[in-house]
Order: structure tokens, then C-alpha cells, then sequence
């Protein structure tokens, strides 16, 4: 696999939300999503949502690992809510006195002391491997704040240097040819 480079974890600014299934990540926290080929891969893209099947993924279109193993699935007829932990309680909007019944903890580790590199598709594995797989996080407890998307930390200006670079790149390469 191709790596497009190593992953920078530093959180980038929050953005406040109205879907409770929106998490930041917070510190150097990762989340366990499945590629196209099912392998488990990390990523930082907390836009959280449900398909049509009622299967947590993200807006990439990559289902949410469970701590547990395998994807999340979730009654589309209940509530849902994350707690900063990464549990994900559901609530039956049709009861009187509704109670939160836990149903899935979302896989999060601390990549405070592993190195991670991009694959093509955007997701994070651990810098050499082979293949996307699981690592042995750092002992701090990842936390989550809902309700938040992760702002881009790159400064606008750097991409539109890096731009400019490339656009420049590809006239030399034109005239060239």
C-alpha cells in the first residue's frame, strides 16, 4: 500500500454541532473504522451517522469499529447519545420514563506513542505495517466531546502555497511535453 505520508494528531480547532453522533476526538485520539476490504483502519473524521441499515459510519462512508469488534449497529427507532467516554447509550423515545441502556462502546486509541501514516483512502495505519490492523494504544483513556466536529488544523495559507507549488509544477511539465 502506498502511504501518503505520516499523520499529524494535532487536534485541530472544534466546531460545535447539533448532531449528537458528531464526536471530536480529543488529544492524540484515534477511531477505529473498516476500509473497503473490512480490514481495520483509524481515523480522526468524527461526522458520525447512521446508514439505512442503522450502521454507525462516519461521512466517509466507513462503518465504526466497535470495541468489541466488528461494526456498530444501531435501532434507527431509538435515540442515541455518546458519552465522552465513547459509549453509546440508546433511549426509546416512545417511553415515559426513558432510560439509557448502553449498546456499544466505539473503539478509540491513544496513538500518543505510535507513529501513523496516511493510506490512499485517507485512513490511518501504523507507519510500516504491511496492512491496516490494530495497535496497542498509550495508557491515556481517549476522550471524545459530542455534539463537536474536528475543524482543519492546516493553516489555509499552507495549502494554498502547496497549490500554487503544484499548479506551477504542471505548467513546467506542459511545456515540457
Amino acid at each position: 500500500s502506498v502511504s501518503m505520508g505520516n499523520v499529524d494528531l494535532t487536534p485541530g480547532p472544534r466546531i460545535v454541532t447539533q448532531n449528537p453522533l458528531d464526536i471530536f476526538i480529543e488529544g492524540k485520539g484515534v477511531l477505529g473504522v473498516f476500509n473497503d476490504q473490512g480490514q481495520l483502519a483509524f481515523t480522526r473524521r468524527g461526522d458520525l451517522r447512521l446508514d439505512g441499515n442503522g450502521v454507525l459510519e462516519n461521512g466517509g462512508g466507513n462503518p465504526v469499529s466497535s470495541d468489541a469488534g466488528g461494526e456498530i449497529q444501531l435501532d434507527l427507532n431509538l435515540l442515541h447519545r455518546i458519552s465522552k467516554e465513547g459509549v453509546i447509550y440508546a433511549t426509546n423515545p416512545e417511553e415515559e420514563v426513558a432510560e439509557d441502556i448502553e449498546v456499544a462502546r466505539i473503539l478509540l486509541r491513544d496513538a500518543t506513542n505510535v507513529d501513523l501514516e496516511k493510506t490512499q483512502d485517507g485512513l490511518f495505519k501504523v507507519e510500516g505495517a504491511e496492512e491496516p490492523g490494530d495497535f496497542e494504544g498509550g495508557d491515556e483513556v481517549v476522550l471524545i466531546t459530542p455534539f463537536g466536529l474536528e475543524g482543519s488544523s492546516v493553516k489555509s495559507y499552507d495549502v494554498l502555497t502547496r497549490m500554487i507549488e503544484i499548479e506551477r509544477a504542471f505548467e513546467i511539465k506542459i511545456n515540457i511535453i
